[in-house]
């Protein structure tokens, strides 16, 4: 006979004093006190509280983001610091803005996802979300693919980017190699273990940032095998894939994490063929 596995919100004994926390996820007396007294981390309270195997660490890239990381509380733009702006280009177009505290916390607190638009429409939604914020200083950052040139139009993203004020540029991002996007997501998990000066978390998500949360929570994932095995390769899912861009690139240009990423940054000149013996070329 085949078991049949409820959630504990469901037994008339777990589920005294049910409640919703500023998130909206159902909690209970109990249910806290097992998360405390067995210390379980985010995926043990997915996989064996919430029966929830699609937020499981196994395939799960980012199993170092936790609900620590989630600003719950409405963000105010200060004005005397820059706000970041990292683009990435493409099918999907996406934007994140964050800000980095004398504390060292980077609170990214808006994300701008144009799904089937063009790089012109993208630069005119960031520019107009943009002068809500007020005077502030900008500094702008994208994915290099953006100074190539359009097959139709010649046109780069970059140069739309410019035509309405945003100037994107790109130093740490710039990495080469078949391990280019290992560092990066590296970089980023190295940041979120990490702590601000006051005790609190080195890396922020607003609330309303949805998709970015998805994504590292679950959504940008490692692909798997047709026997259900982990491989090491991304299994990049738009817009996911895009937004963890946007987060990873910004901490790659603005926290400095102290990796020796020089290898990888500098320009490596393609290797030369050997010449064709019979044809001399």
């Amino acid at each position: 006979m085949k078991g049949i596995r409820l959630h504990w919100s469901l037994h008339p004994d777990k589920n005294k004093g049910l409640y919703r926390d500023d998130s909206g996820k159902l909690r209970s007396p109990w249910y806290d006190k097992e998360i405390e007294s067995k210390q379980m981390t985010a995926a043990a309270v997915a996989r064996e509280l919430d029966i929830s195997y699609e937020m499981s660490v196994e395939g799960v890239v980012f199993n170092e983001f936790r609900e620590e990381h989630i600003l719950k509380k409405p963000y105010e733009v200060l004005e005397d610091l820059p706000v970041y702006r990292f683009v990435d280009y493409g099918r999907v177009n996406a934007c994140v803005f964050s800000q980095l505290h004398p504390n060292g916390s980077l609170v990214f607190f808006k994300e701008i996802i144009l799904e089937g638009s063009n790089t012109d429409a993208q630069a005119q939604v960031i520019a107009s979300f943009s002068r809500t914020l007020g005077n502030v200083r900008f500094e702008d950052f994208g994915d290099p693919s953006g100074e190539y040139g359009d097959v139709n139009t010649g046109a780069s993203s970059i140069s739309y980017m410019h035509a309405h004020g945003i100037y994107p540029t790109s130093k740490h991002h710039k990495l080469h190699g078949p391990r280019r996007l290992k560092v990066r997501n590296d970089v980023l998990k190295k940041k979120l273990l990490d702590r601000n000066a006051d005790g609190g978390e080195a890396i922020y998500i607003h609330h309303k940032m949805q998709t970015t949360i998805d994504a590292l929570q679950s959504g940008y994932r490692y692909k798997e095998d047709a026997n259900g095995n982990i491989l090491d390769t991304i299994h990049e899912v738009h817009p996911y894939e895009d937004v963890v861009d946007c987060v990873a690139g910004t901490v790659l240009e603005v926290c400095s994490p102290g990796m020796q990423l020089e290898e990888w940054m500098v320009d490596k000149p393609k290797a030369k063929r050997g010449r064709n013996k019979y044809t001399g070329y």
